[in-house]
């Protein structure tokens, strides 16, 4: 998900940590990851820049036949490359990456490559949750 905009203020609102806005990615690794691995995500990881915000892992599942390990992850911080460096500090590789929600905004049912604009209502709770005026 990419979010285009030619509004500076709301993009500087969007990635400040400080404002919270969570992000909600999908994520597939290979191996089988234990319970163990994902709580460490939960607590925090330390990376080279300073310790990470909890994040909100949830487990989707675990392909047998392909050998891969499907979560979401829920942040609100927003660093280069974050997700990937969590997941290579816990020994698991990122193999896909998506981002599937930023604040109230989802894909719904958009394929690769589509697009589309915000409603009228979409683009209000988003101020909203920036705090900036509707």
């Amino acid at each position: 998900m990419l979010l285009l905009t030619n509004d500076g203020e709301l993009t500087q609102k969007l990635t400040h940590p400080h404002n919270e806005i969570n992000k909600t990615y999908n994520v597939v690794v290979p191996g089988m990851v234990p319970q163990e691995k994902l709580d460490i995500l939960r607590l925090g990881v330390r990376l080279d820049d300073g310790l990470t915000a909890p994040a909100v892992v949830t487990l989707l599942g675990y392909d047998t036949e392909k050998n891969l390990t499907n979560f979401t992850v829920r942040i609100h911080e927003g660093r280069n490359r974050q997700i990937r460096r969590m997941c290579d500090f816990i020994g698991y590789p990122v193999r896909q990456l998506k981002r599937t929600h930023m604040a109230n905004l989802n894909l719904e049912d958009l394929r690769r490559g589509d697009y589309r604009e915000l409603t009228d209502g979409e683009l209000k709770e988003l101020l909203k949750a920036v705090g900036m005026n509707v």
